[in-house]
This record gives structure tokens, sequence and C-alpha cells, in this order.
């Protein structure tokens, strides 16, 4: 036993009650298992509170500065003050899970709902998307530029050309459109269950055109939804602990919400 609880503090021959209380005081709330990071924090934990008890309570009185420590304590008392630190610091880790699986029950009470609307919601962009489009024969309207308003200095800027048709309007590129001889009729498929434009087909006398979306789900944002059903599919499959269900569940419920924002 030759110092070894003192080491263990970091202390030195001759360290007083008041200084032992100390280096228990810091260590403890270093390694403490409701907060450590630590791997070894239980174990040391362990350790630290064995010294202190040991120290104070089964060797000798520690503000006597001339004892050495150099005994061996009676085997009963040290392995009961042994248990009892191991039974505290499961005690401690015990309630720490507790807590954890609280704050995840309320957590998922919240997640697991809203995880399953953005699936649903994507399953049936998907079915939507596969679904043979359904083809009407469309009036032209009329064609015209569509403008945004600059957040520096106020400025009109071109983002992109509408074509707007009897019962739908489709935006292209910037001047994809304008400026094009487009017949007053088009055929324009769109999808059956959200009515959206996937493309619409211009006959003229000399050609075909065929003009498709350049924004929307299904295309610039198009990504939107595989990444929503592969972060769904993790949420629904991985284990109820694992930290990586939060991280699927945070990512996969903030690109729904941009979704939801195109929508």
């Amino acid at each position: 036993m030759n110092n070894r609880y003192l080491e263990i503090l970091g202390l030195a021959p001759g360290a007083t009650e008041r200084d032992i209380k100390a280096a228990y005081r810091r260590l403890a709330k270093k390694y403490h298992p409701d907060t450590s990071d630590e791997p070894d924090a239980e174990a040391r934990f362990i350790e630290i509170t064995e010294a202190y008890n040991f120290l104070l309570e089964v060797g000798p009185t520690p503000n006597e500065e001339t004892t050495a420590y150099e005994y061996n304590p009676y085997a009963e008392e040290y392995e009961a003050r042994r248990a009892r630190a191991r039974a505290y610091a499961r005690q401690k880790a015990a309630e720490a899970a507790k807590n954890r699986a609280h704050t995840l029950r309320q957590f998922y009470r919240v997640t697991t709902p809203l995880m399953l609307i953005a699936a649903l919601f994507d399953i049936l962009l998907v079915l939507d998307y596969v679904i043979p489009a359904q083809k009407h024969d469309e009036k032209v309207q009329r064609v015209y530029r569509v403008f945004a308003t600059s957040t520096r200095g106020g400025d009109q800027n071109w983002n992109y050309d509408a074509i707007e048709f009897e019962h739908f309007t489709l935006q292209v590129g910037k001047k994809e459109a304008i400026g094009l001889e487009l017949p007053n009729r088009a055929e324009v498929a769109v999808t059956p269950l959200l009515r959206t434009i996937k493309r619409a087909t211009f006959q003229t006398a000399q050609e075909e055109i065929q003009l498709k979306p350049a924004y929307g789900f299904y295309r610039v944002f198009g990504l939107l939804i595989p990444m929503i059903l592969v972060g769904s599919f993790f949420y629904f499959w991985l284990p109820y602990l694992n930290e990586h269900k939060i991280t699927a569940s945070i990512i996969t419920l903030i690109a729904f919400a941009i979704q939801l924002f195109l929508f």
C-alpha cells in the first residue's frame, strides 16, 4: 500500500484532511460517471472513491503529517469500502442511463410521427413520378419573364421564364422560352396525384420542342427525396439508444422542412 492511495489522489505523504477532500472533489467531478466523457470514467471514479474512503476512514488520521501510510488495512473493511464505491458508481451510472432514456422517449415522441409523415410523403412523391403521366392539350396563355428583387440595391434580376397554360404554369430556365416562336398549343404531361408538370411538348412544322421544369421536387431539389427516404429507413431501423438515430432524424427533418417550403 506504499502511498498508493495518495498517488491516486495526486497527493504527497503528509497531506492533510483538507488536501484529501479538495483532491477528491476535483477528481470526482472530473471522472463522475454522469458527466465525464472519459472511457474509463467509472473505473477511475471507483478508484478515487476507494482512495478517499481509505485515507479518511480506514487509514491513519491524514492530518498527522508524520504518518507514512505504509501499512495494510483490515481486509474486511478494505473490501467493504471498495464494494460501496463500486455500488455508488453503478448507481450513478444507472441513474444517468435512466435519465437519458427518459429524454430519448420525449424526443422520439415528437420525432417519430414527423418522420413517419416525411417518409409517407416522399413515398407518395416517388409513386406520383413513376406512375404514367397524364397528358393534356393546353392552350398557351402567355410567355413571360419572372424577376426577383435583389437583396442588395433592390435590382430586378431575371430568374427564369414562365409559360402560362390554361390550367398549369411551367417554369423553365432563363431564355429557354423567351425568344422562341412557340405554337399556341402544347401537350402538357403532369403527374397524376400532385398534378406536377413533367414536360410540355410543342409541335412545329419543322420539329418537336420539349421543355421541362427548371425547378421543383423532381429537378434541382430532387436529391431531397432519396435523402429523406434513406434517413427515414435508418431512423426506424437503428436501435432505440443508438446516437445515429438522433442524427438521422435531425438531418431528415431539416430536409423535409425544405421540401415543404418548396411545396
